[in-house]
């Protein structure tokens, strides 16, 4: 075979030679279950096994201590904590996922080294090198709208569909045969549909235009800025101003209309760990029409000699939650990420999510807790971002989006739209989730509020199976992807 393969998106250096690779096909082991009177056995099930390569690899060098050197840049190029992409330069179009088993134990011939490297692949499946997107016809009849796609693999595997709405709906349905996803419900010919919630505010904080001076969070001083992308004093014509305690600018902006029942999502960057003793407060307050602090949700550093950034939530003077999140992964320090409230019938859930938007997040989520007197309406909001004295302060302290929406309450009969003009639903199979890209933002998040629990998530057949997409909206510009697989 050609003397190279890629690993972990490396090519195998050019001094390492590769005899053909002894790959058998993974074993499938079946369980039988023996049962009295019945010839045979009864086949209750199987297992597939690992996928195996073994290669015979020589180190070609000049020396010995040239072949030393590149037998440590071998192990460097072999070993990884996961499993990785392979490839062989031989079959291209096909990638596994392995991992390197045992240790690389190479035997001296005169200057050169020569052995064995064995890769398992836990999961045997050989996968395409690139995904097949086909565009979805929903416009040309009427739905359910029926499609054939094409999975020239010979396994089954599992489509992610992205559906763009150009006009509301109430559900979205995609199958293939008898499986299907759903989220949401068809209306009923005497039921209503209804709006489950209404945007009273979607900031992407590039203009202070609509915001004024607030003055929540003590002493207000210097200047919020916008960077273009997020608020912040240490944007362009910024400034915390002066002050012995905290003190730093807040700025406050008045809802288009109040509302009671209500979530929102406030997205926060605070870098505490540069510079070093670097002690910030981001705030957030939601006030009533007489500016009366309802609510508040902060991330802060607040301690000198530690670098700890802590979430912290209150109703009034009730602590809902406060933590410093409790895993490497999951604490948040170098925050990026969200803070989140809302109020149902006078029961507060708050979170704190940190990680990537488009990808995964890591979600702290409060116990609900039922207010004993009614609290009320939320009229205004404010942005604060404080410093402490002269303490260090990091370019990173910044809000980037804000939202507040307001939750509205159905008649008995009527039915949720769950998608209006501009949202963009992804039913991901793979991972078994569904997300929704709101119209006006950039970022999909999981939506799973209206997901129909009698639909499960599906793979598509080798073969050329039929897909449907089946909505009261209007739906273009669809596509279902997958990648092709070989057991």
């Amino acid at each position: 075979m050609s003397n190279v393969i890629t690993f972990n998106g490396t090519a195998a250096p050019s001094w390492i030679v590769f005899e053909a690779p002894d790959t058998p096909a993974p074993e499938r082991s079946l369980t039988l279950e023996s049962v009295p009177g019945m010839p045979g056995a009864y086949l209750s099930g199987y297992t597939d096994g690992v996928r195996v390569f073994e290669f015979a690899v020589t180190v070609d060098a000049s020396t010995i201590a040239e072949a030393i050197a590149r037998e440590d840049l071998l192990i460097a190029w072999a070993t990884t904590d996961a499993p990785a992409a392979l490839i062989l330069d031989a079959d291209p179009t096909r990638i596994v996922f392995a991992m390197l088993d045992g240790g690389i134990d190479l035997a001296w011939i005169g200057t050169a080294r020569r052995g064995t490297l064995r890769f398992v692949c836990p999961n045997p499946t050989r996968w395409a090198a690139v995904d097949t997107t086909t565009a979805l016809d929903t416009t040309t009849d009427v739905s359910p709208f029926d499609t054939t796609v094409t999975n020239a693999g010979g396994a089954p595997t599992k489509p992610v569909f992205v559906l763009p709405f150009t006009a509301p709906a109430t559900f979205a349905r995609v199958s293939c045969g008898d499986s299907y996803v759903q989220i949401g419900s068809p209306v009923p010919v005497d039921a209503t549909p209804f709006v489950p919630r209404t945007s009273i505010l979607h900031d992407d904080c590039s203009s202070l235009t609509g915001w004024g001076t607030g003055t929540s969070g003590g002493a207000v001083a210097g200047t919020m800025a916008t960077s273009g992308t997020n608020f912040s004093p240490k944007a362009s014509g910024g400034s915390f101003g002066t002050g012995a305690g905290w003190h730093g600018p807040t700025i406050r902006k008045v809802l288009g209309s109040p509302v009671h029942d209500f979530d929102s999502t406030v997205r926060i960057g605070l870098d505490n760990l540069t510079p070093k003793g670097s002690m910030v407060y981001v705030s957030i307050y939601f006030l009533d029409a007489a500016h009366a602090i309802v609510a508040q949700m902060h991330l802060h550093d607040s301690s000198v000699s530690v670098a700890r950034n802590t979430a912290t939530f209150l109703v009034g003077s009730k602590v809902l939650l406060e933590t410093t999140g409790t895993t490497k992964s999951t604490n948040y320090n170098d925050f990026a990420g969200f803070l989140w409230v809302t109020r149902v019938a006078g029961k507060w859930t708050v979170k704190v999510g940190r990680g990537d938007f488009a990808t995964r997040y890591y979600v702290k989520t409060s116990t609900p807790w039922q207010e004993t007197a009614e609290t009320a309406d939320i009229a205004e909001v404010e942005v604060r971002v404080a410093q402490h004295g002269t303490s260090p302060v990091t370019n990173t302290c910044l809000v980037s989006q804000f939202d507040v929406v307001s939750i509205n309450a159905p008649a008995d009969d009527d039915v949720p739209i769950i998608a209006v003009a501009g949202d963009t639903l992804t039913f991901d199979n793979a991972i078994g989730k569904i997300y929704r890209t709101a119209a006006g933002d950039a970022s999909p998040e999981p939506y799973m509020e209206f997901f129909d629990f009698e639909s499960d998530f599906f793979a598509l057949p080798a073969g050329t199976p039929t897909v449907s997409v089946a909505t009261d909206g209007t739906i273009v510009g669809a596509t279902e992807t997958h990648r092709d697989c070989w057991r």
